[in-house]
């Protein structure tokens, strides 16, 4: 029983020694134009490999390591110019918000061929699929996180490590032979002290 509780104190503990070192950086991303809200936009720091996306209303929590002083804040959003800022400028506050500008695309020549009856379109997609889709066993590696919310405040963080995998899709049967889905590793925590 004391081996135990020794064992239990010991991981408390270390587990309040490293939350000590975490930093925190929240604000609000933004188009600099019509100032509405860039919803799930992308904040990492470039070479710590630490990164969030920010929720539908562009709002962010990046919790990081001290230490990283030469690394380099990126902000992104598909159709705005990204944004780098010098990490060592972060150390200085806590709350940052982020205004990005759209960015000019310039497309290619597009062609237009015959047009083609619904019919004839789906047989040519189906007739394609084994030439373009991927029936190898395959693996994905990912991060999900998520936030509860209540009263219009966020309550809790959901964070957890996923992999999803598959033995590859059968032709003869048209089903994908076996999906799994593994939980790697899941938190939950309480945001702001509620």
């Amino acid at each position: 029983m004391k081996c135990l509780l020794i064992l239990v104190l010991s991981l408390f503990l270390s587990v309040l020694a490293c939350g000590q070192d975490q930093r925190l950086l929240q604000g609000v991303v933004t188009d600099g134009n019509s100032k509405l809200a860039l919803p799930y936009c992308n904040l990492w720091l470039k070479h710590a490999g630490v990164g969030v996306t920010g929720n539908e209303l562009g709002e962010y929590m990046l919790h990081y390591p001290e230490g990283l002083e030469k690394d380099t804040l990126v902000v992104s959003y598909i159709g705005f110019e990204t944004v780098e800022k010098p990490a060592s400028q972060l150390l200085q506050t806590t709350e940052l918000d982020f205004q990005l500008i759209r960015k000019n695309l310039t497309l290619q020549n597009v062609v237009i061929g015959p047009v083609l009856s619904a019919d004839a379109m789906i047989s040519k997609v189906v007739g394609a699929l084994p030439a373009n889709l991927n029936t190898d066993a395959s693996a994905l590696h990912g991060f999900f996180r998520g936030y509860v919310k209540s009263d219009s405040k966020y309550d809790k963080l959901m964070e957890g490590d996923i992999r999803l995998s598959t033995t590859g899709f059968n032709w003869k049967r048209n089903v994908w032979n076996r999906y799994e889905i593994e939980l790697n590793e899941a938190r939950a925590s309480q945001i702001n002290g509620r």
